[in-house]
C-alpha cells in the first residue's frame, strides 16, 4: 500500500511517527477525560482565529458534528461573555 498522507496542519496531533486524524485526537481526548482518574466532565478546544478560512470552517463543522459548541470563558474567569482576539473556544460536555 502507498503511504497515507499527513492531514493538514489544521488537522492533526503528531505522536511521534503516526499522524492521527481529527476524529482520532478526539476520541482519544473523550476517552481519556472520561474514562481515567482525570474525571472530566468538559472538553475545551481553542480554535486559532488566523487559521485559514476554509481550514477553520471545517473544523468548526467537524466539532459541532461531535457536539462542541461556542462557549466564553465565563465560567473559568469569573466574569461575564470573556473572550479572545486570538482564540475561538468551543465546549462538550463528556461523561466521567
Amino acid at each position: 500500500m502507498g503511504e497515507r498522507k499527513a492531514p493538514s496542519t489544521a488537522h492533526r496531533l503528531a505522536h511521534g511517527d503516526i499522524w492521527l486524524t481529527t476524529e482520532d485526537s478526539l476520541m482519544a481526548l473523550i476517552e481519556l477525560g472520561s474514562d481515567s482518574p482525570l474525571d472530566c466532565c468538559r472538553l475545551v478546544a481553542c480554535l486559532d482565529r488566523t487559521t485559514p478560512p476554509a481550514e477553520f470552517k471545517g473544523l468548526m463543522r467537524d466539532l459541532g458534528w461531535v457536539g462542541f459548541s461556542l462557549i466564553t470563558l465565563e465560567h473559568w474567569a469569573k466574569a461575564c461573555d470573556v473572550t479572545s482576539d486570538r482564540w475561538v473556544f468551543l465546549g462538550m460536555e463528556i461523561q466521567g
